[in-house]
């Protein structure tokens, strides 16, 4: 049977074993007699410390769960996939500046023909 942790309003805390189907009842403090409160202890895990199915991520992607970040690039080459926009910040702006320039020269050249032409 399960250990749960309760408190009191008198600042004693104490441990009961009891069945999980009780785990929500409340106890009797046996410092004062009065009600106890059960307490939620939470759990860390180390995931530095943890190996095998802890390390794994799941993979949007790919669909899958990898154990890092070469392993899904492995898994990607063997499916016959490309990553794509994980490009430098860089090479994304010139992009865009480019994407910017040539539509400004398009504009420019459809105003005059426009004016050329009367469209």
């Amino acid at each position: 049977m399960p250990t749960y942790e309760y408190a009191c309003k008198c600042g004693n805390r104490w441990d009961v074993i009891k069945r999980m189907a009780a785990y929500d009842d409340p106890e009797n403090c046996p410092k004062c007699s009065s009600l106890g409160d059960r307490q939620v202890v939470g759990c860390n895990i180390d995931r530095t410390a943890a190996s095998g199915w802890a390390n794994q991520q799941f993979h949007p992607g790919l669909g899958c769960y990898t154990r890092s970040d070469q392993h899904a690039r492995k898994i990607a080459k063997s499916r016959g996939l490309e990553e794509v926009g994980n490009e430098p910040p860089e090479k994304i702006h010139a992009a865009m500046e480019r994407a910017k320039a040539d539509t400004t020269a398009q504009r420019w050249a459809d105003a005059d023909r426009e004016k050329q032409y009367g469209d």
